[in-house]
């Protein structure tokens, strides 16, 4: 059937979102056992089957799919996108024939019916599978059908990892393709646990557990379908034993692990190898980057790094790709520089500081005060005082003394809020936050608590008060502002 592959790029200005010329749609995904195996570019008859070619491949190296077929009805070209090697044919070619180039054995006894299984379609929001993720849920069972164990998707912020994991279960227990029924969904913080246990809204209250102490002491953690747990809760001392002991290292068919990039992978670690004979699919919105360099790793650090745990990404969805194909708003940039971080500062002290150790070595009220008018004023030129901010800052006490200059200049003392855990009421601020719509506070000041995994779609602004040496982490807080929200007509961010 047709398929719509992107809408193209939003538009920053103009009366539509999109600028419908800019949508691309391919003439058919031809499927095998629910197998998304070639794309067919259809020409007219009359027409050359090699006029086909070149649109065919490129929708199909967009899809990650890796045949495309050119046809006018009578000649049939097949292309290797691999490899750019291409055949002609009278007749179509078979999709044993493709399977076989392909060189994969898959047990379709157990999976067929997981690639065949339909999406879960709610019926308040009807929202639909989209085609890239469609795309890292094929791959990551076909990786499972040919019985590898361990799958890494790579897909950026904003794009819907929690959605297209959550499609991936719904599919599995549909099919009856785990033996047990039981999945795991593990995250590093409360608040992106019961993320996506919300987002699993699907399945009952009883066929949702979070799993803690708590649970575990009260013997309800062990009935239910798919069970939400954050590693540290894991790993706390229960009767003598680590929580995760006290399940049999066979109870779960598929372990997911959220925000799985390597400066944390570590501390998954126990748990994973618990649950070693399950499945396990790592989520990241981050390229692997070794911070120290390019160094060797040691066997210890590469049974403990990400990549060479699960292996190379099944399926990369970049954030640069999202805002082109229009999943992603784009971003426009306003760099502003205070004089003492041009020209440095000499302290009482006389010692020579920079924009390095502002607010790490030394407090500079005065500096924070100047550049929360400053945003202000930049806020207000652009029309932006009411739209959504997260400014991020070099510690808590630094947060403390920006939330407090934004409450002042506001005149509102809900305008403004820290959300660091430091805050008492942190988790119901950050709540609060992402409601979209005129909730308050409208600007979050934080320092790293909203970097990974937030979801406030209606953030308009994303300010850096703080030098970044980190391109993880720069990627990670930039995300906060890439996701459309079309209930506020947000066209950039």
């Amino acid at each position: 059937a047709q398929l719509r592959i992107w809408p193209g790029r939003v538009n920053i200005s103009g009366e539509s979102m999109y600028d419908e010329t800019q949508s691309i749609i391919a003439d058919y995904v031809l499927r095998y056992r629910g197998v998304p195996l070639v794309i067919l570019e259809a020409k007219a008859e009359g027409e050359s089957a090699a006029d086909g070619m070149q649109q065919a491949s490129r929708y199909a190296l967009r899809l990650a799919i890796r045949f495309s077929l050119a046809s006018n009805g009578t000649d049939w070209i097949l292309t290797d996108n691999e490899t750019g090697q291409y055949e002609t044919f009278i007749t179509p070619p078979t999709p044993e024939a493709i399977l076989s180039r392909l060189g994969a054995s898959l047990d379709w006894d157990r999976w067929e019916g997981a690639f065949t299984a339909g999406y879960y379609v709610d019926q308040v929001t009807h929202k639909a599978v989209r085609p890239y993720q469609d795309i890292a849920i094929n791959k990551t069972l076909w990786q499972f059908a040919q019985g590898k164990d361990r799958v890494l998707l790579l897909m950026a912020t904003g794009t819907g990892k929690t959605f297209t994991v959550f499609q991936l279960i719904w599919k599995l227990l549909n099919a009856k393709a785990l033996k047990r029924e039981h999945v795991l969904f593990l995250t590093d913080r409360n608040s992106l646990k019961d993320q996506a246990y919300r987002a699993f809204s699907a399945y009952t209250a009883s066929e949702r557990v979070q799993v803690d102490k708590e649970t575990v002491a009260q013997g309800k953690h062990l009935v239910g379908k798919v069970f939400f747990a954050n590693y540290q809760s894991l790993d706390e001392e229960l009767d003598g034993k680590k929580v995760y002991e006290h399940y049999d290292p066979d109870f779960f068919d598929l372990v997911v692990v959220d925000e799985c990039h390597r400066s944390g992978f570590g501390d998954w670690f126990g748990v994973l190898e618990h649950f070693g004979s399950a499945l396990q699919l790592g989520l990241t919105a981050t390229p692997r980057e070794l911070e120290e360099g390019n160094r060797e790793l040691t066997v210890e650090e590469k049974r403990r790094d990400t990549q060479h745990y699960f292996g190379e990404p099944v399926f990369i969805y970049s954030l640069r790709q999202a805002i082109e194909d229009g999943y992603l708003v784009p971003y426009l940039l306003e760099e502003r520089i205070t004089n003492v971080d041009e020209d440095g500062f000499t302290g009482p002290d006389g010692k020579r500081y920079t924009t390095a150790h502002f607010e790490r070595e030394i407090r500079m009220p005065d500096r924070t005060k100047s550049i929360a008018e400053d945003l202000w004023e930049v806020l207000g030129k652009h029309d932006l005082r009411n739209e959504k901010t997260i400014v991020f800052c070099v510690d808590d006490t630094h947060a403390a003394f920006m939330a407090q200059e934004l409450r002042r200049l506001s005149g509102d003392s809900d305008f403004a809020a820290r959300i660091t855990r430091a805050e008492r009421n942190s988790h119901q601020l950050e709540r609060n936050f992402a409601v979209v719509g005129p909730s308050n506070p409208r600007i979050a000041v934080t320092v790293d608590l909203l970097t990974t995994g937030f979801d406030a779609p209606d953030v308009k602004n994303v300010v850096f008060m703080r030098p970044l040496r980190s391109a993880i982490l720069y990627k990670q807080m930039k995300g906060r502002g890439t996701r459309l929200c079309e209930d506020i007509n947000k066209r950039y961010f």
